[in-house]
């Protein structure tokens, strides 16, 4: 007698693939596979689009995902078309134009699918941070190797690459990312490990980044740590010695990949989850702001004033040179002593934090949501 392990009949077996496939677990699998395509690109216009937050606030997150995916084909193809000489030779600005729509469609897929998965995963949202953002470190290796793969060694077809790739991986999971409730089920929680053991498996690679949620201020103090270890970077930069740099490179990476991380874990306690796609995008507006702050406004005067100083040691006039130049050490040695204080005080803020926000850490702040899991999971245990 044959076994029917999909329930009774064809239907059983279609009603339980549905059930996988509508399931938050799924939905977390195309997250990462989303999240892949979502970084390619650092720069002061990827970061600063707060418009897609304020959209995923009044759109479902198919519509933000959409839009994110047309404005990431748009932008890209026209720079490859463009780069191929397929069209007229573009003016600056609207090479510009490209880029930033290009490069801003990203932070849609980023909003879409990492602030829709913190919802559906909010007593779980420490973890769901730390993995989502380590895909997103991947996404560059990721692209590098697909593009290797596919394309050879022309350089010119990476563009084209990062135009239709995360524009297709959205689109195809465009209806999966969506808000569900929070409830778990045994067969799709079975499933799940089936298809995705190899993902978690790179997610755990990036668990140096990863900050799980405990019922203690640990999320602040390892922002704190992180803020020391990255003025620990700068001193080293600034006092250098044989091999200071590696060792420096290895702690900024570390550091940043976990403050971007614990950054929005803290804004998702201390704020809730209502409004949380606004705030994810204004806590992004951090890391470029400071950048053009501290890189150009800081080191860019001051290498300029120690370039000029070197010059008039030559003997030599501004007027004499094209661009200002500076050799050796003390070129930056003053800005990264500036840029260890900046993290100093940094960290010193977020110790302030971390005393006024004790008693609110003294309890399960998860409580709710462990509750509403309860609760879901007991109906459904009823009503079969």
């Amino acid at each position: 007698m044959a076994t029917d392990i999909g329930g009774s009949g064809g239907g059983g077996c279609c009603g339980y693939l549905f059930q996988v496939i509508s399931g938050r677990w799924f939905m977390m699998f195309a997250s990462f596979l989303i999240m892949v395509g979502a970084d390619t690109c650092k720069d002061l216009g990827a970061n600063v689009c707060v418009l897609s937050g304020l959209l995923a606030e009044v759109a479902p997150p198919w519509f933000v995902l959409l839009v994110g995916s047309v404005m990431n084909f748009a932008g890209y193809f026209m720079n490859w078309l463009a780069l191929m000489k397929k069209i007229s030779k573009p003016k600056v600005w609207q090479m510009c134009l490209y880029i930033c729509i290009g490069a801003n469609s990203q932070i849609f897929a980023n909003t879409g699918s990492l602030v829709t998965c913190v919802k559906n995963f909010p007593e779980s949202r420490g973890m769901m941070l730390g993995i989502m953002k380590g895909f997103v470190g991947l996404s560059g290796a990721f692209l590098t190797q697909l593009y290797l793969s596919i394309y050879g060694n022309d350089a010119k077809s990476i563009i084209l690459l990062i135009g239709w790739l995360p524009a297709l991986i959205s689109l195809i999971f465009v209806y999966t990312i969506r808000p569900l409730k929070v409830s778990t089920h045994p067969n799709e929680l079975k499933v799940f490990y089936q298809y995705l053991y190899i993902t978690i498996a790179l997610a755990l690679l990036m668990m140096a980044l990863t900050i799980a949620q405990k019922e203690v201020h640990f999320s602040h103090y390892a922002y704190v740590g992180s803020s020391v270890a990255v003025s620990l970077s700068n001193i080293l930069i600034a006092y250098p010695f044989s091999g200071s740099v590696y060792i420096a490179s290895v702690l900024v990476g570390f550091s940043y990949g976990a403050q971007l991380t614990l950054l929005f874990i803290i804004i998702s306690e201390l704020f809730g989850l209502k409004y949380y796609s606004t705030l994810f995008n204004c806590g992004q507006l951090a890391s470029p702001l400071g950048s053009y702050v501290l890189s150009v406004v800081v080191v860019g005067k001051l290498y300029d004033k120690e370039a000029f100083k070197q010059l008039v040691e030559k003997g030599m006039t501004r007027a004499m040179v094209k661009e200002l130049t500076c050799i050796g050490k003390q070129c930056y040695k003053l800005s990264f002593l500036v840029l260890a204080g900046v993290n100093i005080f940094g960290a010193l803020v977020t110790f302030i934090l971390v005393m006024r926000t004790r008693k609110y850490y003294s309890g399960d702040i998860y409580k709710r949501f462990k509750d509403e899991m309860a609760v879901a999971d007991s109906k459904q245990i009823a009503g079969k």
